[in-house]
């Protein structure tokens, strides 16, 4: 079984083209420390947690353990590669993060508008009990 840094090592090459000073970034750690966790250095719950919010399609058991896929399973199907580094299912990762941007965005402003009816509806709510009780 591949130990951990084995697996790091893996994510690196397919989720940030084997450049360490991208996946550095990506975790936001140092080149060196990065470089580190690819080799033999110690691998903290700390590491792992920061590694997993990073990669959020990467499979914490595989990560821990070497068990199951790498990639987290949506809808019953494995997500895949296709050894393309830059797509995800089918899709470019940069088009899906676009995306994700935008949904999260509009769903944020319909939160916002779902509020302030609410509020609406309260506000009338207080009136008609008001008319009622006169």
């Amino acid at each position: 079984m591949a130990q951990i840094n084995e697996r790091i090592r893996q994510i690196r090459d397919e989720f940030s083209d084997s450049n360490n000073k991208l996946f550095a970034k990506r975790l936001r750690y140092s080149e060196q420390f990065a470089s580190g966790l690819c080799n033999n250095d110690s691998v903290g719950n700390k590491v792992i947690e920061r590694i997993t919010d990073a990669f959020p399609m990467i499979s914490k058991v595989w990560l821990l353990t070497g068990e199951g896929p790498m990639l987290k399973q949506e809808g019953g199907t494995n997500v895949m590669t296709n050894g393309d580094n830059n797509k995800i299912a089918g899709h470019d990762i940069n088009e899906c993060t676009k995306l994700e941007a935008l949904y999260e965005a509009r769903i944020s402003d319909l939160q916002d508008r779902v509020s302030h009816q609410r509020a609406i509806i309260d506000s009338l709510t207080r009136t008609l009990e008001a008319m009622a009780g006169k």
